[in-house]
């Protein structure tokens, strides 16, 4: 089955298609120019070991190591009797 568009349909379906289209190689330009370009990237320091930073983290990581899992039975939250008759019958 053919259909047949008016030309004034066709036309504002082109102008509002031209705005997405251009975008698109304008983001990608902008995209290759910023990989080509080159960057300032300062160089990695390592401290030395067992210094004030690396205590601080150790002593952090024990904390959150030994944090209660709440999946494992932390606080129990009982159900109000309205849900829990819902539950049995």
């Amino acid at each position: 089955m053919k259909t047949f568009v008016s030309r004034s349909h066709r036309a504002s379906q082109s102008s509002l298609a031209s705005p997405a289209q251009g975008a698109a190689p304008r983001a990608r330009a902008a995209v290759r120019q910023r990989l080509a370009s080159p960057q300032i990237q300062t160089k990695l320091e390592i401290g030395p070991a067992n210094d004030a930073y690396e205590r601080e983290a150790d002593a952090v990581a024990d904390r959150v190591m030994r944090m209660p899992d709440p999946a494992a039975g932390g606080q129990l939250q009982r159900m109000c009797a309205d849900c829990e008759e819902e539950r049995e019958g």
